[in-house]
């Protein structure tokens, strides 16, 4: 009966949770029909790279350029990468690390660049010329060729007309807006003329990583990409396979023009969107983790004042009113994602409001018919195993719908930030697993069940077409044979233990893989499943020291980092030996915590900005340590059962 009633709630909550859904705009996937922009340059096409630019004045250039126009935003860099990262990851239609050029000039800078990225192929472009304003001669790299040096910049000097030699491509860098004007008066129709191609490198402030882009004398719409499968938004990845007319060689797709009425317009509201993104994501992030800590540091105290015998329930009523807005918060912050208001204080208030209704809907769920947590342990463990519920069903429920809010969340990265363009990003991912853990921990989930979950999170999160994320989904699929194996009634043997991670990582791989091949269309996750199955020797370790290095330099430069990783270390020793505070906490919930950690550690170790994701499945675990050492009138007894549901 109680667990119906729980079940009842779980559906409750998800019902009303899932209204905002209505609000979602139309617009969020770009819609089959489309023009493809593909093979620009095959008779001839200019592409002009502005080194600073905003949207405001890509569109003001636009207009007065005149004729067809496909307007869009394109993901770039972070504001520390250089230029010539930038150009040659353009030319090359994949991330380049240009490290050995930043250093040094000359043929041997450039053998050392090539040996740095052995999986970029340099050269796909058609005959490229280069013209570059003073103190940007580092965009002749982008006629790189498939060996030796490239030739250097002509410099950008005179008045007359800019035209391509026929199926040539001709590049023209310049700083800023007032450099687009002025080449944009010089590229006026010529005959047989393509399409003018202009492209930000680097975003302006409060943007995220996001820069205009402009395809002038082409077709009319607003940019999208197989990348991105978002309306107004490509990857830098796409420039090369759209003036090439191929992606072969490359992590891009070309661009497609999708019908739009109003392309600037279009364009105008994502950029504003995107501003109120960044804005009330600042402040969303610092809020959760004044939360979670505080929560923390109210168990403390409570747990102390307990020890010590004081009279009063103040210190434990308030931590366990924090404790369970944490829970609550991602799921109060995708739901506010999901509206997207235009405010970025609009959208931070409605997902703090949201997740305060929420934990008090939760809340008001587990209490007994006396008004107060009734039925015992379960009843009382009731109220975080709906969150979690609740928080892995959203996730799952927006990749199903198309994925709006997880491209645009409050936490974690988003589509805008040039590195998870569609599918489920680090962040949300990893709350996805702690909510299963929630379900685990606290009884509504027997392990198997618990490691059935778990490979079905994997599949829908590595499916081409949906999370597309490989790294993810070979983190749930390990997760779930680690409960499968530590959790279970038996303990396993060596081999049984060997064969059953080997086939979660082929169940992972075949779900990224296998998809695409049979769609017959290449995605940004089956790619890289693609290139660690059968592409260069080494990528697998290759594509794993990235993964490494990635949260190495997150550690090395950012003190908060490191609160992921402490979190999930405390969590790992509580489970095998909990402090004197936590000794009264059940060792089927210090078992689940300790698998925890270890799903955690994959998703470190896995996910290149795992240390910062495992912030979220970290302190849902020590929160979940401390939601069980609060239980009131907690007495020796047998651990709840985990043969429910």
């Amino acid at each position: 009966m109680r667990t119906c009633r729980g079940i009842s709630a779980v559906l409750l909550l998800a019902a009303l949770a899932s209204v905002p859904w209505s609000a979602r705009p139309a617009v969020a996937a770009a819609p089959v029909p489309s023009r493809s922009l593909a093979g620009a340059a095959s008779g001839g096409a200019v592409l002009v790279l502005v080194r600073r630019l905003t949207w405001e004045q890509a569109a003001a250039a636009a207009r007065r350029h005149g004729g067809p126009l496909t307007a869009g935003l394109v993901s770039t860099f972070p504001a520390e990468a250089s230029l010539q990262d930038r150009v040659l990851s353009l030319a090359a239609g994949r991330r380049v690390d240009a490290g050995a050029l930043a250093r040094a000039e000359g043929p041997a800078a450039v053998a050392r660049m090539r040996a740095d990225n052995p999986d970029a192929t340099f050269g796909g472009l058609p005959p490229t010329r280069v013209l570059a304003a003073p103190g940007l001669g580092a965009a002749g790299l982008l006629a790189l060729g498939p060996s030796g040096a490239p030739p250097p910049a002509a410099a950008l000097e005179g008045t007359g007309p800019l035209r391509p030699a026929p199926g040539g491509l001709l590049a023209v860098a310049v700083p800023d807006a007032a450099g687009l004007e002025r080449v944009l008066a010089r590229t006026r129709p010529w005959p047989g003329a393509g399409a003018v191609l202009v492209v930000g490198l680097e975003s302006p402030p409060g943007r995220a990583r996001t820069a205009p882009l402009l395809a002038l004398g082409g077709a009319s719409g607003v940019a999208t990409s197989g990348s991105t499968r978002r309306r107004g938004l490509v990857a830098l990845e796409d420039v090369r396979p759209t003036l090439a007319g191929s992606a072969a060689g490359t992590q891009g797709s070309p661009i497609r023009a999708a019908a739009a009425a109003d392309p600037p317009a279009a364009v105008a509201r994502l950029d504003r969107q995107v501003r109120a993104l960044v804005a009330a994501r600042s402040l969303a992030v610092v809020l959760y983790a004044v939360v979670g800590t505080a929560s923390l540091a109210a168990s403390l105290l409570a747990l102390l004042v307990a020890r010590r015998s004081v009279r009063g329930a103040g210190p434990a009523r308030l931590a366990r009113t924090l404790l369970l807005v944490s829970f609550a918060m991602p799921s109060g912050y995708l739901l506010a994602s999901v509206v997207a208001p235009p405010s970025g204080v609009a959208w931070l208030l409605l997902g703090l409001g949201l997740g305060a209704a929420l934990a008090l809907a939760a809340w008001r769920a587990a209490r007994g018919p006396g008004g107060g947590p009734g039925g015992g342990h379960a009843a009382w463990r009731q109220a975080p195993a709906l969150l979690g519920a609740l928080l892995t069903g959203l996730i799952v429920l927006d990749l199903l719908l198309g994925g709006a809010a997880l491209s645009r969340p409050l936490l974690g990265n988003s589509a805008f930030d040039g590195e998870r363009f569609y599918g489920l990003g680090n962040g949300y991912f990893a709350y996805a697993v702690a909510g299963i853990f929630l379900l685990l921990a606290f009884g509504a989930l027997s392990a198997r069940s618990a490691a059935v979950l778990l490979a079905g999170l994997a599949l829908v999160d590595g499916l081409p077409s949906l999370g597309a994320d490989v790294g993810g989904a070979l983190t749930a699929m390990l997760t779930a044979a680690a409960v499968w194996l530590l959790l279970g009634p038996s303990r396993p043997s060596l081999a049984r233990t060997l064969g059953l991670l080997a086939a979660a990582a082929a169940a992972a791989a075949a779900a990224a893989l296998g998809a695409g091949l049979v769609v017959g269309e290449a995605t940004h996750g089956s790619r890289i499943a693609g290139e660690l199955l059968g592409g260069h020797p080494g990528a697998a370790l290759r594509a794993v020291g990235h993964q490494l290095s990635g949260n190495f330099g997150l550690l090395a430069s950012n003190f908060w980092a490191w609160w992921g990783p402490l979190l999930v270390s405390f969590a790992g020793l509580a489970g095998v030996r909990p402090p004197t505070l936590l000794a009264g906490v059940p060792a089927w919930v210090r078992r689940v915590v300790g698998v925890g950690a270890i799903a955690s550690l994959l998703l470190i170790v896995l996910n290149d900005t795992g240390v910062t994701a495992a912030a979220g499945s970290g302190l849902t675990l020590v929160a979940t340590l401390a939601w069980t050492a609060l239980e009131p009138a907690r007495v020796p007894g047998p651990a709840p059962s985990r043969s429910a549901v």
